[in-house]
């Protein structure tokens, strides 16, 4: 399964550099050839490199900036509740 993954990538690229050229006949093997390089060595790239570690965004409730239920409660009331207004 995995040959044939690689020889249908192959193919494609073939192609790909076969129409890039103009469609020369008679250098199939060439532009077979380079495609496999260029498959293979995208295919070291992708293993060589490290996978990005996930974003992880504290909370500020995860972080100790809340010290409890008070102060969540004191802060909920300061966002959501009406104010009088300033004279």
């Amino acid at each position: 399964m995995i040959q044939q993954d690689f020889d249908e990538a192959v193919r494609r690229r073939a192609y790909e550099i076969w129409m890039r050229e103009g469609c020369p006949s008679g250098r199939e093997h060439v532009h077979w050839a380079q495609a496999a390089e260029e498959i293979e060595s995208e295919a070291m790239t992708a293993q060589a490199a490290p996978e990005p570690e996930p974003l992880v965004v504290a909370q500020p409730w995860q972080s100790g900036a809340f010290t409890g239920r008070a102060e969540i409660e004191r802060l909920r009331r300061a966002l959501w509740e009406p104010q009088p207004f300033a004279a």
